[in-house]
């Protein structure tokens, strides 16, 4: 299995976050979690920068709009935290957003107010997913070449034919 990018700091936070979620359990304020599991970060010698403020980038210019991250771990790993009874895709994809925005390669997701911790995490990799992303537009760029070529060897085949009748 291939290693995770930045898989020890994420590994720490995941570990923390389940030790946070156990003593404190489902049902507090965001900033409860946000604050016990930057301390623990902090005790393990983690860099943790909480409520971080970032622009926003669109077309190159960048706008202070107030848009902020919940942590930063070591500059290298986004935590946001929810307290959400339910996580649904408009959640993931504000993630993703944010991720992009923020320009780091590694973000978790953490929801406490899951019943069990490991059910409200994700992980997102977006080196990981540029790479997928890459892939898929080359193999469609295969495939349209392929279409193509099948393409010109029918018509190549229906000249012939027409130069045969004649």
């Amino acid at each position: 299995m291939p290693e995770l990018l930045h898989g020890e700091i994420t590994s720490d936070i995941i570990q923390d976050a389940i030790d946070v979620h156990k003593e404190l359990g489902p049902g507090l304020p965001k900033k409860a979690y946000s604050a016990a599991l930057s301390h623990m970060l902090k005790q393990q010698g983690h860099a943790v920068e909480t409520d971080v403020e970032l622009p926003v980038l669109f077309q190159e210019q960048e706008f202070e709009c107030g848009f902020t991250v919940d942590m930063l771990v070591d500059d290298n790993v986004l935590v946001e935290i929810r307290c959400l009874e339910r996580m649904n895709t408009f959640h993931e994809a504000q993630f993703r957003s944010i991720l992009k925005q923020s320009d780091m390669e590694v973000g978790l997701m953490i929801n406490f107010y899951s019943r069990r911790l490991r059910d409200g995490l994700r992980r997102q990799d977006m080196a990981e997913r540029s790479e997928r992303i890459e892939r898929n537009q080359q193999r469609a760029a295969e495939e349209a070449d392929d279409a193509h070529t099948e393409d010109v060897a029918v018509e190549v085949e229906s000249a012939s034919e027409t130069v045969t009748e004649e």
